[in-house]
């Protein structure tokens, strides 16, 4: 195929999505909730001041997301809307590189329609998959997804052509993905794995280390040296240490998650069958069975229950039913399927390292306390499934006429198009902590048009929003000396003030085991000057649906009872107190090394109940 059919495919394929998006307003009907929204744009807002990461500030990732999104701060439309749409626009790019990489590999060269369909179908399912799964705002595990796939996909197809002739063109593709994949680590820590991958992969084929291993090996890890010397140059050298190492384990979240899914999975006795099977199988005695006619509809039964269960997976996932975890099935689907091929020796070297960077992406992005769930790159994952499954149902097949391959293609091009309008109307229906789109009778544009455009959400968080804002213009001296608690990052770029405290979310697991630098860093923000700390009465979380008081536990939250006990209230409204601690304020100190007392028992802020709307 000629680079003029990819690119129609390509241009039509933008339009499609793009006419989409724009004719159901995407962007502005995604909902919004402050309770997380904005944490990179938070940080991006900070590195506009001036303040250095890590040493001005403590953040427990790395923050090459941060200044990847300075952008958003100069893009024509308004601030938060500039962050949805260029994360939108690096998932698309993501699965153009993605869906070209398997198009690559498997294009057949006597029909250029077949191509362009494929093409086509494979990337729309690969972007909404992965972009309709999860809320639309920059985040860094979906830049490091972003920043990931793309490297995945350069590295795959230069590795292809690599194994056949191993020319420089060739290896500055692997060297131009292995940057990227690196690059990926920088944004979230989590994607580490991914460029051991890309060493690994490398090393299992020279067998050797050479130079161009070692080559390799300096690329990969370049981005990673270079932003420890820029912070190590800024006077960052111990924070960066102590903020980066102070997370969570990756046992939990990583391992035993998975395996636990595992079993729970609706298809285990299944995958285990399959497994064991696949294994026994595998021995040179039977390995004329698996060529076989009988071994071909074998392994034609196995992809056919696995696809079909992957397509319903994802009916699921964008009808909003718990039937189980529709992620973690298209993993293990994966997971299986490229194993037993494997055992079968019906994979192809760069057929398999396809399979394990579709893995290696979602497993990366799915690491964290809060997410945990390969949910993020289920578009890799399908992707992955489709291509494995026309490769097995069109092996050694009698009946596959012109005719039967023109069905097949149809038939993948129906199958895309009804999940992109599935993924469009669970958009419509389901939002991150907000109502449906009908729903959002509000803009926020009237709140702060620089910041949120045409953004719309429901009545409750607009009149908080609102009420935020008027606070903030009814006294100029909270401007730059305000602290949302417990976690509001989107408060702090939407009204342009700077936050004195050192971290926009407040929970402890933003600062687990970094505590006396966290607080330290607290008390010497407000001996500097007065601080004003709105506090929430109401759990913002869930006040698109309910107003609750918030708990303010000894766990997560102990420190902002610390923070407000004595504090003076300057402000107070049906969502929110106002405290003012500092110089003039009688926010409480000792002198034991932490700037507030530590909590011994269970306590709770009494404020009082907020009412529903």
């Amino acid at each position: 195929m000629r680079i003029g059919y990819v690119f129609i495919t390509e241009l039509i394929l933008s339009l499609v999505i793009g006419g989409t998006f724009y004719a159901f307003d995407i962007p502005a009907v995604s909902g919004f909730n402050p309770s997380d929204d904005g944490m990179v744009v938070a940080q991006s807002y900070r590195i506009l001041n001036g303040e250095i990461p890590h040493r001005d500030f403590i953040a427990m990732r790395p923050v090459l997301s941060a200044y990847m999104h300075l952008i958003d701060f100069y893009l024509p439309l308004s601030l938060f809307e500039n962050g949805r749409v260029v994360m939108m626009a690096e998932l698309f790019i993501a699965a153009l590189l993605w869906g070209g990489m398997l198009y690559s590999l498997g294009k057949d060269t006597r029909c250029k329609l077949y191509n362009c369909i494929f093409l086509f179908a494979v990337t729309l399912i690969t972007f909404v998959l992965n972009l309709n799964t999860f809320m639309p705002y920059p985040w860094t595990t979906t830049d490091g997804l972003f920043l990931g796939a793309c490297g995945a996909s350069l590295y795959i197809y230069g590795f292809r052509s690599y194994v056949n002739l191993p020319d420089k063109k060739s290896f500055a593709l692997i060297c131009s993905g292995a940057l990227l994949i690196g690059m990926a680590a920088l944004c979230k820590q989590n994607f580490l794995p991914l460029s051991i991958i890309a060493i690994m992969v490398f090393a299992l084929h020279e067998r050797k280390i050479n130079l161009k291993m070692l080559i390799l090996i300096i690329v990969t890890i370049i981005p990673l040296f270079l932003y420890c010397i820029y912070f190590i140059w800024n006077g960052a050298a111990l924070d960066l240490v102590r903020q980066l190492s102070g997370r969570r384990s990756l046992a939990g979240p990583g391992v035993m998650s998975y395996i636990e899914h595992f079993y729970q999975s609706k298809l285990f006795v299944f995958h285990v069958l399959v497994l064991f099977g696949s294994l026994a199988l595998s021995t040179n005695t039977s390995s004329e069975f698996i060529n076989s006619r009988k071994g071909i509809l074998v392994k034609r039964i196995i992809v056919a229950v696995y696809l079909l269960t992957a397509l319903f997976s994802i009916v699921t996932l964008f009808q909003g039913r718990e039937y189980y975890n529709p992620a973690f099935e298209l993993f293990y689907i994966v997971l299986v399927l490229l194993t037993s091929l494997f055992l079968f020796k019906q994979l192809s070297t760069i057929e398999l390292v396809v399979g394990v960077f579709a893995l290696g992406l979602a497993w990366c992005g799915s690491i964290s306390g809060g997410m945990n769930s390969p949910l993020l790159g289920s578009g890799f994952l399908m992707a992955a499934i489709m291509w494995y499954s026309i490769k097995v149902l069109s092996e050694n097949a009698v009946v596959w006429n012109e005719s039967m391959r023109l069905k097949s293609n149809i038939g993948l091009l129906v199958v895309s198009v009804l999940i992109f309008a599935l993924s469009i109307k669970g958009k419509l229906e389901f939002n991150y902590r907000d109502r449906q789109s009908s729903e959002l009778t509000h803009c926020l544009g009237n709140v702060d048009s620089v910041a949120f455009g045409n953004i719309k959400t429901n009545e409750t968080t607009h009149k908080y929003m609102r009420s935020i804002k008027a606070v903030l213009d009814s006294n100029p001296r909270l401007v730059n000396r305000s602290v949302f608690l417990p976690n509001h990052c989107a408060l702090y770029p939407a009204f342009r003030t700077a936050n004195p405290f050192p971290l926009e979310w407040n929970d402890r697991w933003e600062f687990l085991n970094i505590e006396n630098d966290y607080y330290a860093r607290c008390q010497k923000a407000t001996m500097m000057e007065d601080t004003y700390l709105f506090v929430d009465k109401i759990n913002a979380e869930g006040m698109a649906d309910s107003l609750v008081p918030m708990n303010y536990d000894k766990w997560l939250h102990g420190n902002i009872v610390d923070f407000v006990r004595g504090a003076e209230v300057v402000a107070e409204t049906e969502f929110f107190i106002v405290y003012k601690v500092g110089q003039t304020g009688t926010g409480v100190r000792h002198g034991n090394g932490s700037p507030w007392r530590t909590i011994t028992m269970v306590e709770r802020l009494v404020i009082p109940a907020a009412k529903n709307p």
